[in-house]
């Protein structure tokens, strides 16, 4: 916490406003920010927060959305059930990845059939999305590969022992893709206990 000025009271995120530190709304989130990305005058966070320094946002997990036009904090959906730890922005999609299983829909509903470790914001329809591949480990850290406007590869890194291009977190269904020769594959609303 900051204890003089205009940012006195903040907590673990300040702006510099008019050649000075200036406190965010609600003096800042309860959490260390580890990623940030801006898109207009969206500043989007990531951390191990889960909730602002006032207490004025418990949907605020992890990830969290800050309107500079407005100074508010907006939540995205129900966050993610742990900490986010890098955020990649491309295109209307804003990657997220880090030490979570799930982003949620909710605060008490989690987004079914996703990847572990990383998950994707629509910045367009302002929701999760659901992932098609699988990742398992620690993801850290995630960026475009280039600044192309046209290019949507990210590279990912941290603790990763396997990845694949389909996953699930339940059943999936594979189904004949006519005269390809690769399967399709559906991920099903059954997930495993």
């Amino acid at each position: 916490n900051l204890s003089a000025g205009s940012a006195s009271g903040a907590s673990n995120i300040v702006a510099f406003k008019d050649g000075q530190l200036t406190a965010l709304s609600n003096k800042g989130l309860n959490g260390p920010v580890t990623s940030l990305v801006v898109s207009g005058d969206s500043l989007f966070v990531g951390g191990s927060f889960t909730n602002t320094a006032a207490g004025s946002n418990s949907a605020l997990r992890g990830v969290a959305i800050y309107d500079v036009k407005n100074n508010e904090w907006k939540a995205m959906e129900g966050g993610v059930n742990g900490a986010a730890l890098g955020l990649s922005l491309s295109k209307d999609q804003l990657t997220v990845v880090g030490n979570f299983t799930q982003p949620m829909v909710s605060q008490n509903q989690p987004l079914t059939n996703v990847a572990s470790s990383f998950a994707i914001w629509s910045t367009s329809s302002s929701s999760w999305s659901n992932t098609t591949g699988m990742a398992l480990g620690n993801l850290t850290f995630v960026a475009p590969s280039s600044s192309n406007s046209d290019d949507t590869s990210e590279f990912m890194a941290g603790h990763i022992s396997a990845s694949f291009e389909f996953g699930a977190s339940g059943f999936a269904l594979l189904a004949n893709n006519g005269d390809t020769g690769i399967p399709k594959v559906t991920s099903l609303s059954l997930p495993l206990s």
